[in-house]
């Protein structure tokens, strides 16, 4: 499920205020929209919170000796509106997978990041150096802040779910609204959660966010002409290389870099849908 938590049988779907920096909840049953609506400044507070405002619920109905609202069941893809047929407009938003959870990314999350953020190998095909500091990580997330309020970009803070710690980050960029196209990119992952579950869920996430909730009509992935695995892994998923932009920019460590453009459209977007559900499942 997308932005969604649950527990005892009840359902909250999450969304994040960018004005307040809060993420905020509400409860979704059968009988009402909502019977509680509850905030925090990070998701596991939220969660929570959202427990605490089940539990309360029902222990108020138990006392008043009334039949509490019938918990909603069933199949939620998203709460997320459609985006109108001319406009594709990204924003912070929280998407839960099994393994990860991709939030926006903030201050929170500068430890962690920095962390796991300190191998030359993680930056190596990337413009930031790896962090020497905590002061690093924190410029670098305040950088992803600032892209994040413009609207430049949504960089999402990567939390692995048993650890509840951020191992990486990964977002939208080059977002094109009137045309309905963006970039995943901007993605790194500590050592330990490289060629594991998590950059196919992530990926999956993230287009399934693009496609199916914002309307997207193309989602485009880059690379280093010689980040070799990086090709692999984007050709596995059904993505279709579309050519290479020669001496794209100069790479951090003075080399021209050659861009690899791969791609997936709107009407490739249920194939390459079922690899990864497929990779997942594995």
């Amino acid at each position: 499920m997308e932005n969604m938590m649950e527990y005892k049988g009840y359902i909250a779907a999450v969304s994040y205020d960018g004005l307040g920096d809060v993420f905020c909840g509400s409860v979704v049953n059968a009988g009402t929209y909502s019977f509680a609506t509850f905030e925090a400044t990070d998701v596991k507070q939220l969660r929570k919170e959202f427990q605490f405002s089940v539990d309360d619920y029902l222990s108020s109905c138990k006392e008043d000796s009334i039949e509490p609202i019938k918990p909603f069941y069933g199949k939620i893809q998203s709460l997320a509106q459609p985006a109108a047929e001319h406009l594709m407009d990204p924003r912070p938003v929280v998407l839960v997978g099994e393994h990860v959870r991709l939030e926006p990314i903030g201050q929170q999350h500068a430890a962690d990041l920095y962390r796991v953020g300190q191998e030359e190998s993680i930056w190596r095909y990337l413009s930031t150096p790896p962090f020497t500091s905590l002061d690093d990580a924190r410029a670098w997330v305040d950088m992803c802040v600032g892209r994040n309020a413009s609207g430049e970009r949504v960089q999402f803070a990567v939390i692995h779910g048993a650890e509840e710690q951020a191992i990486g980050s990964t977002g939208f960029l080059d977002i094109d609204r009137p045309n309905r196209a963006l970039e995943i990119g901007s993605t790194w992952y500590g050592l330990d959660y490289q060629r594991t579950a998590v950059n196919t869920e992530c990926k999956y996430l993230l287009m399934r966010h693009a496609f199916e909730d914002l309307g997207a009509l193309r989602v485009c992935l880059k690379t280093d002409h010689r980040n070799e695995r990086s090709q692999r892994a984007i050709m596995r998923i059904g993505a279709q290389r579309e050519g290479v932009l020669r001496n794209h920019r100069i790479a951090r460590d003075g080399v021209n870099r050659h861009s690899h453009y791969f791609s997936v459209i709107d009407t490739e977007w249920p194939d390459v849908k079922g690899r990864l559900e497929g990779m997942m499942d594995r």
